[in-house]
């Protein structure tokens, strides 16, 4: 009895002691956090895997993804000893051991984790360490141009045709999801120069410039809400590794072409010094034709015209900047941007106007020369405070930019038939000299650990004076006479902006919600009576994610946004550059207004990422070019608030790697576009579709092969279509010297495909363009980098003064 008793009693001794929280294994909780960076730009790896094993039986713990700073937490992890693994596409997995969480330390924060880019030997075959061309994410894309672009050839144009989501048309001017009215951004700021096209602003930047490309189709409050279709974000070349990096670059082209660049950069302690310089010569040809029929009172006319144009495109920029870091937080920038941009157009085109029976009236030419001209001058002062915490953050920047754009054309118009002669000879001058002022403030702090608050404020002003003036001759040997007076305007607009937002994490969700309000007044006057609106309106933002796992995320977003009318869609100064088409702006315009959602689904893995999005946008007020009949024969284009565009799509964006001496991107886009409500009642429906894909592989003896290819769908607009168009690109590349020196080729548009085709229809124009550009072009370049790693220099003397000391 008394063995039993005392058996008894120790073995609930034993379970007393085994169920206290002072002994055995600790119970509770903690969390472990951190942040990814790429280990040679420093910049942050959003969407990066994070997997928490536990030691004792390597089961996974737990997982997430790290957010778009690079941060990532793990909560409510049981106390214990634990390996963390991370991982992203194209970068060397990285693994952190021995990571204990107990109650002396339950928060446990790890230094930066810096992943670098994958290295593989594969004997004859030898893969360079290169980051992902493009990275889809739910609510932007991120295109990495150097390594999209090898050898630094091109423009951004180049650029846009091989992204996810972006159209291209053969004067370089860009789309969205089928939508033109682009946002295009340099470095966060507004880059739009008036009287230029974004083709022109995209032409005028050059690829080896060029850091990445941010492509953002539902921008939150803190974004300025101009532009229907999103915002198109290009972040300039601005290095900051210690010591001194010098990369020159030179690319010659058939037909004349030509380009160059240097860009560099020297750190030491806390400043930091860039610039950089580049250069372009692009001379192309280009053919049309027209057929139009017009139905006016008298019966119809049919006129057939041919084109043929010499171009050439030329311009250079100039950029230096410095950084100052006079405290552990805070870096004062300054910087200074020239740019200059010059296209010649030379043109030819032969007219013949035909009766209802096809009888000849009238045939003659037009020959036309016409230089556009432009030079920017920017100039930039910013102040930023980063915390430790990347949350607690704020900045200010102040941009100022002075523009001035001249056109000087020069036509001819000969008559061929009834009567031989020289009709007449017009000069026509336009001028448009401006400033553009912006001052902006931004203030984020993290509130309740997990959640972010974010604030800001921006004023925005810009004051324009176009210049419209005419002249004729009967001969060339008379004196140019001026016909009218000239149209002289001003345009003054100021855009006050404020928005607040609240990011809130719970678990595996985030809720980002904000408001933008914006007060806009601006004033058109001339000679007339003076167009001067003031309007208030608000955009709400609501952005919601859910993290199932470390490599599944969905993400459903909403904004709204507003398209105002430029002043160049706003005066009524009238073109005569073509004269049986006429084109004039229209000071009535008002702003257009978008609704946008999104819903998204990503797929994160070691091997491959995927996004599915669906997309429905609303466009209400829109503006649309309409054509009517100004006299026999004669069409006049202006645009109008008229109607509704809906679209309605779906999105796939993939991108891995097949082994690891192939890698590979793609999309394809579809969707369906409505028009209704429009003036004339040309309302139209159709679906379209575009698709993307790169490949990119290494080759024996270490040559580096790259091929793009796209194709694009026939699209509609108010009263046109537009035909299909493709292009196949391919460019070789191969680097000596370890890295230092680089030879690259490239062939653009190898089939010589890229053409277009306009169908344009009303209640009185049937009509049929048809344009081909000399896009094919073959370019041979190299690239030379110079570079010294002060920091890395005295890292390995300290380490062999160290040996000598051991030794």
């Amino acid at each position: 009895m008394t063995i039993r008793l005392l058996t008894l009693l120790m073995l609930f001794s034993t379970l007393a002691v085994a169920q206290s929280p002072t002994g055995g294994r600790p119970s509770g909780t903690g969390s472990v956090s951190g942040r990814i960076l790429d280990s040679e730009s420093g910049d942050p790896l959003e969407y990066s895997n994070i997997v928490l094993i536990r030691v004792r039986d390597s089961v996974m713990q737990s997982g997430t993804i790290s957010d778009k700073t690079g941060e990532f937490i793990l909560s409510e992890v049981p106390y214990g000893r634990y390996q963390l693994k991370v991982s992203f596409i194209g970068y060397d997995p990285a693994t952190i051991n021995e990571i204990r969480v107990n109650p002396k330390e339950p928060q446990v924060r790890l230094e930066d984790i810096r992943l670098g880019p994958t290295g593989i030997n594969l004997q004859e075959v030898v893969v360079s360490g290169q980051r992902p061309p493009i990275v889809n994410k739910l609510d932007k894309k991120v295109v990495d141009v150097a390594a999209l672009i090898p050898g630094g050839n091109g423009t951004a144009v180049d650029v846009m045709q091989q992204v996810p989501s972006v159209s291209v048309d053969n004067e370089g001017n860009i789309s969205l999801r089928g939508n033109p009215n682009v946002t295009i951004l340099i470095d966060g700021r507004p880059s739009q120069v008036e009287g230029m096209s974004t083709g022109d602003i995209l032409n005028s930047i050059q690829v080896s410039s060029i850091e990445t490309v941010e492509i953002i189709t539902n921008p939150s409050a803190r974004y300025d809400p101009q532009g229907t279709s999103g915002i198109v974000n290009i972040i300039l070349k601005h290095k900051q590794e210690s010591g001194y990096q010098t990369i020159v670059q030179a690319n010659a082209g058939n037909e004349g072409r030509f380009n160059g660049s240097a860009n560099g950069n020297y750190r030491w302690d806390s400043w930091n010094f860039y610039g950089s310089f580049d250069g372009r010569y692009n001379p192309f040809r280009s053919t049309g034709t027209l057929a139009r029929e017009t139905t006016g009172n008298t019966g119809t006319t049919f006129l057939d015209q041919s084109a043929r144009n010499r171009n050439i495109m030329a311009g250079q920029s100039f950029r230096i900047g410095t950084d100052w870091t006079f405290s552990e937080t805070k870096t004062l920038t300054v910087s200074m941007n020239q740019r200059s941009f010059s296209f010649d157009n030379r043109s030819l085109s032969e007219n013949s106007l035909s009766d209802d029976d096809r009888n000849l009236i009238r045939s003659f030419t037009r020959e036309s020369d016409a230089v556009r001209e432009m030079l920017m001058f920017q100039y930039a002062v910013g102040l930023t405070h980063r915390d430790k915490n990347p949350d607690n953050n704020w900045n200010l920047d102040l941009s100022l930019r002075q523009f001035g754009f001249d056109r000087n054309e020069i036509i001819d118009q000969n008559d061929l038939f009834p009567v031989q002669k020289l009709t007449a000879s017009q000069k026509a001058f336009s001028s448009n000299d401006g400033t553009h002022l912006r001052l902006e403030g931004n203030w984020s702090s993290s509130v309740l650990r997990t959640d972010v608050v974010q604030a800001g404020t921006s004023v925005s002003g810009r004051q324009m004076k176009p210049l419209n003036r005419n002249f004729s001759r009967i001969t060339q040997a008379d004196d140019w006479l001026q016909v009218g007076p000239d149209d002289v305007y001003t345009y003054h607009e100021w855009i006050y902006a404020g928005y607040s937002s609240y990011n809130l994490k719970w678990s595996e969700w985030s809720v980002l919600f904000g408001l933008r309000g914006e007060i806009t007044d601006f004033s058109l006057r001339s000679a007339g009576d003076p167009v001067v609106n003031q309007y208030l309106n608000w955009f709400p933002s609501l952005h919601v994610s859910r993290s199932f796992s470390p490599a599944h995320e969905v993400l459903i977003s909403y904004s709204r946004r507003i398209d105002r009318p430029g002043n160049r869609t706003l005066l009524p100064a009238v073109d005569y550059a073509d004269s049986l088409n006429l084109r004039s702006g229209n000071p009535a315009l008002q702003p257009q207004f978008i609704n946008s959602w999104e819903a998204g689904y990503s797929l994160n893995s070691q091997w491959v990422t995927a996004t599915t999005t669906v997309f429905f946008r609303q466009t209400t007020d829109l503006i649309s070019d309409i054509t009517s009949t100004v006299s026999e024969g004669v069409l006049l284009t202006r645009p109008v608030n008229s109607g509704t565009r809906e679209n309605t799509g779906i999105e796939w964006s993939l991108s891995g790697s097949i082994s690891p001496a192939f890698r590979w991107n793609g999309s394809w886009t579809g969707f369906r576009n409505r028009i209704f409500g429009v003036q004339n009642g040309s309302d139209a429906e159709a679906f379209t579709w575009m698709t993307r894909l790169n490949l990119f592989t290494t080759l024996p003896l270490n040559l580096q092969l790259q091929l793009s290819g796209n194709y694009d769908a026939p699209t509609i607009e108010p009263q046109r279509e537009v035909s299909e168009s493709w292009g196949v690109d391919m460019s070789l590349r191969r680097e000596f010297l370890d890295g230092a020196l680089a030879v690259t080729g490239r062939v653009n548009d190898v089939f010589d495909s890229r053409s277009r085709t306009v169908l344009t229809q009303s209640p009185v124009v049937r009509s049929e363009s048809f344009n081909r550009w000399q896009s094919r072009s073959v370019f041979v370049g190299l690239s030379w980098r110079i570079s010294e790693n002060y920091k890395a220099r005295q890292q390995q003397r300290e380490r062999q003064q160290q040996e000598m000391d051991d030794f």
